[in-house]
């Protein structure tokens, strides 16, 4: 007996500024977006989806999108007892979920004998994969995952196709899929974060600079400081000293009173 229960399958186009309301199902849904760009909102939550990314949407979770270029999308609903299931938005690096959406098409299309087994059998598949993507273990991780793990290794002295290998990606796709959810190119959503690092360690330690260009991840002090004043206008020591003067006012003030 399979683990899984398959409800439907749409495969539709959406013209340029099209949109969808607020709405909920009493199954999972699976929207792939096999191209065009747009905004989904799932339960109060933002997530721009772009050409092979696809959103799960839990039983009875508000949600909405809408298409800002126009797009072509396959939706999926379906039932299942396996748990840890995901919401959010994910890329689907091998398109392997893409590949297994068109069979569960074709199937359905053919109503060949037992195909409503076959409709339950291939959407477990779905499932799986959809549970071994959110693992992380196969390489296809959520793009939020990816997110966080540049900001959990921005203080290393990697490169974004270090990353990119360590996690399985091209080096284009992976550029690709954090400019995406960023909203800005793979570098500079990279060296925002260490610069945000820097300044906390200029403001709250007495650290040198060439400690901090160190412990942020920068290939060298030069290489900190040219960054730094490309993005804040000024030296990190400059920085450093017009910031804690203005933090000893306001401490002064608030002592005054």
């Amino acid at each position: 007996m399979s683990n899984c229960e398959f409800k439907f399958i749409v495969h539709t186009e959406y013209e340029k500024d099209y949109s969808v309301q607020n709405h909920t199902h009493p199954c999972y849904e699976l929207v792939y977006y096999l191209d065009g760009t747009g905004e989904s909102v799932i339960n109060s939550t933002n997530y721009k989806f772009g050409q092979d990314t696809f959103i799960l949407v839990g039983p009875k979770t508000p949600h909405s999108e809408a298409s800002a270029t126009g797009s072509e999308v396959i939706f999926m609903g379906f039932t299942t007892n396996y748990e840890d299931l995901r919401e959010g938005i994910y890329e689907n690096g091998s398109e392997t979920i893409k590949a297994a959406l068109k069979e569960i098409e074709a199937e359905r299309n053919g109503k060949r004998p037992y195909h409503k087994a076959m409709l339950n059998l291939l959407a477990e598949k779905v499932v799986l994969l959809l549970l071994r993507t959110s693992s992380g273990k196969t390489g296809e991780q959520s793009v939020p995952d990816v997110l966080e793990y540049i900001r959990m290794n921005a203080n290393k002295n990697v490169s974004i196709r270090d990353m990119a290998s360590e996690l399985g990606y091209s080096y284009d796709y992976f550029r690709k899929m954090v400019a995406s959810a960023a909203g800005e190119n793979a570098k500079d959503f990279l060296l925002g974060i260490k610069i945000k690092n820097a300044k906390e360690y200029l403001l709250n330690t007495s650290m040198s600079v060439n400690a901090i260009s160190i412990v942020t991840g920068f290939s060298s002090p030069s290489h900190l400081c040219s960054v730094f004043r490309e993005r804040e206008g000024l030296t990190p020591n400059d920085f450093r000293e017009t910031h804690r003067n203005d933090t000893f006012i306001n401490n002064l003030s608030k002592n005054v009173r």
